[in-house]
């Protein structure tokens, strides 16, 4: 089993924030609700008012537990890794002036592997070279749409360039890999053109492993040099 090591997660603590908020306003709502006839006009318009703010706090939490859950359910497919292979969750790092987090970073025998987990929907079509992808979807009632949605891959190809420069910064020449993962179960993507390996929840948790773990063909880093990059990461030694 792969040794996994979680840092901060921003998004945890924006769900926290939205449901504790959702709580809160669901609970006025009802206040609001069985005192209408105590105190009437003011009472209807405090309901507006606790619905309108719910309805908001509402609409952050869904997708924030969503995101939230992709990202566990990957860390728990990366975990039956082999244990020379550390997982490392939400990594903060610090490049060229800015900071990120960076949602999955694997490094073993096989490499440095930067896994982009993202958690939308349906059928994702385009070219990676473009700006937008295009989004399919089924409605509740069955209708089908299309949207224009950011390209992941763009944002993923910044992320590499940055962890490729911070570990040169620090003296370690190793490749880094970009992964991208679709963790939703009703997702399915069609990505032409792409640098980096696609997979989608319907490949099954054996086609990340295998990837990975089949890479040590090409790549083999010591433990000295495993050990290295997630210190650089972290701060804690392995």
């Amino acid at each position: 089993m792969a040794n996994i090591i979680a840092g901060y997660n921003p998004l945890q603590e924006q769900y926290e924030e939205s449901r504790k908020k959702s709580i809160k306003w669901g609970i006025l709502s009802f206040l609001s609700f069985i005192s209408l006839s105590i105190l009437g006009p003011v009472a209807f318009l405090f309901i507006l008012v606790s619905f309108f703010k719910l309805g908001k706090h509402a609409a952050r939490y869904k997708p924030l537990k969503a995101a939230i859950s992709g990202e566990k359910y990957v860390e728990k497919v990366c975990s039956s890794l082999p244990d020379t292979y550390s997982v490392l969750s939400n990594v903060e790092l610090f490049s060229e002036g800015q900071t990120m987090y960076l949602d999955q970073v694997i490094v073993g025998p096989g490499g440095v592997f930067l896994l982009e987990v993202k958690n939308m929907n349906g059928f994702i079509e385009g070219n990676a070279d473009n700006a937008q992808l295009t989004q399919h979807k089924t409605g509740r009632k069955g209708g089908k749409y299309s949207k224009r949605i950011r390209n992941p891959l763009k944002p993923l190809g910044g992320q590499v360039y940055h962890l490729s420069n911070f570990l040169k910064y620090y003296n370690t020449n190793v490749w880094v890999n970009g992964l991208l993962y679709f963790s939703n179960p009703d997702a399915q993507a069609a990505i032409h053109g792409s640098n980096f390996p696609v997979f989608t929840f319907s490949d099954g948790a054996p086609a990340l492993r295998n990837f990975i773990i089949k890479n040590e063909q090409h790549t083999s880093l010591s433990q000295t040099e495993i050990n290295r990059v997630v210190t650089l990461l972290t701060g804690k030694t392995t």
